[in-house]
């Protein structure tokens, strides 16, 4: 009874310590993304920026989760797509001219969820260096593109003639690793971080580098 009674206070007292270690926190970041798609749409897109916020779990001193949902988005090259759509119709029974083709949309966006492990490194200053790794949900879309040639809208019509068609979302599994630096000024933390994300596909994968400044509180 009394060895059941002192492991009994040992439990209160460990989940006790463990929970005034605890620390919850919440923010924002922002920042640019440089993105490596699969061929051949690796000529349409590159650098992107983002934005979203986060939560963060301290479960001990230096160790910790965080839970953050981005929002990403990437220009298509216009002129680049111009010259693919040409070369896909006639116009009068003539090969469509890129420089009187124009094109607007598809652009494309990454809605993610991320879970990150967190390791700080103690450094004894206001400055401490972390790493971190996680998984990730994405949902990647793009939006619809509008074609014109010689200044009239002809989306309609190859899209009835199926030689274009409208992109759909997908939804992706993905991992990620990085590093950063967190500035701690009281109550506030300040972060820049560089994470390497892989999104898997079906066939191949896209990657991409954000490069990301935040605020903790």
């Amino acid at each position: 009874m009394k060895r059941s009674l002192l492991v009994a206070i040992l439990l209160l007292f460990c989940i006790g310590a463990a929970s005034a270690q605890m620390q919850f926190g919440g923010g924002a970041q922002a920042g640019i993304d440089f993105a490596s798609f699969p061929k051949p749409i690796d000529q349409i897109y590159g650098t992107g920026y983002g934005f979203g916020g986060h939560g963060d779990l301290l479960f001990m001193k230096y160790l910790g989760v965080r839970l953050s949902i981005d929002y990403r988005t990437f220009s298509s090259d216009k002129g680049k797509l111009a010259a693919a759509y040409a070369s896909l119709f006639t116009f009068n029974g003539v090969q469509a001219d890129p420089s009187q083709t124009s094109v607007t949309g598809l652009n494309t966006s990454d809605l993610s969820f991320m879970l990150s492990g967190i390791g700080r490194l103690p450094t004894g200053s206001i400055v401490t260096p972390y790493a971190l790794l996680g998984l990730g949900l994405h949902v990647v879309s793009a939006s619809n593109p509008t074609i014109s040639y010689q200044g009239q809208d002809i989306t309609q019509q190859l899209l009835q003639q199926q030689i274009i068609m409208n992109p759909t979302s997908a939804t992706k599994f993905g991992i990620h690793f990085g590093a950063g630096g967190e500035l701690s000024l009281g109550m506030v933390k300040l972060f820049l971080e560089v994470k390497y994300v892989v999104v898997f596909t079906q066939n191949n994968s896209t990657s991409f580098i954000p490069i990301e400044v935040g605020i903790t509180l």
